[in-house]
C-alpha cells in the first residue's frame, strides 16, 4: 500500500505554473468628414375640388405645358378655368378647391461642388440636400505619451490613429 501511495503523492505535489502576464493598452481615434449629397425630383401640377350643393358647369382641369419639337418649353401645367353655380338658392353649399403648380424644366441641370461640399443646388418640388464637411487639412497626430490629435479633411474622407502599449512578463 505504501508503494502505491508514494507515486500518488508525487501527482498531488504542487507543480510550479508557467503562466505569463500580458498587459495591453490601446488608444484608437478616428474622424470622418461626410460627403455632400443632393436628391432633387420635379413634381407635376395637380388640381382637385369637391363640392356639396354646387353645380360645375365648366371644369377646365390642367392646361398642358407648351411644347416645341416634342419637348416641354419649361413652363409647368397651369390651372384651367372652372365655372361653378349654387344648385339651390339659399341652401347650404361648400366648395373646396386646391391647385399645386408643378416645377418648370430647370435650366440648371446639376449642382456645384467645391472641396466636396455643395455650393449651388437644384431647387425643385422634392429636394433633399446634405452639404457635408468642408476642410482641406486632414491630419492625425499621436505621441508616445498617449496624446492624439486629428484634423478631418475634405468632404467624404476619414482619418484614424491608434497607440498600443504592451507589457509581457514570463512568456
Amino acid at each position: 500500500m505504501k508503494k502505491l501511495l508514494i507515486p500518488f503523492a508525487f501527482l498531488l505535489a504542487a507543480i510550479p505554473a508557467n503562466a505569463g502576464f500580458k498587459h495591453e493598452l490601446k488608444t484608437v481615434v478616428s474622424g470622418v468628414t461626410d460627403g455632400a449629397y443632393s436628391h432633387a425630383k420635379r413634381i407635376g401640377s395637380t388640381t382637385s375640388f369637391s363640392s356639396e350643393g354646387i353645380t360645375a358647369s365648366a371644369v377646365g382641369g390642367l392646361t398642358a405645358p407648351a411644347e416645341s419639337n416634342g419637348s416641354h418649353t419649361g413652363v409647368a401645367a397651369t390651372l384651367g378655368t372652372h365655372t361653378f353655380a349654387q344648385t339651390s338658392a339659399g341652401s347650404s353649399t361648400s366648395l373646396t378647391q386646391s391647385f399645386l403648380q408643378g416645377d418648370v424644366v430647370p435650366t440648371q441641370t446639376g449642382i456645384g461642388i467645391t472641396n466636396g461640399a455643395t455650393t449651388t443646388l437644384l431647387s425643385l418640388g422634392d429636394t433633399v440636400t446634405y452639404s457635408g464637411g468642408n476642410s482641406t487639412n486632414m491630419a492625425v497626430g499621436l505621441t508616445q505619451a498617449g496624446a492624439i490629435s486629428l484634423t478631418p479633411g475634405s468632404a467624404g474622407s476619414s482619418v484614424s490613429g491608434s497607440i498600443s502599449s504592451i507589457v509581457e512578463i514570463g512568456r
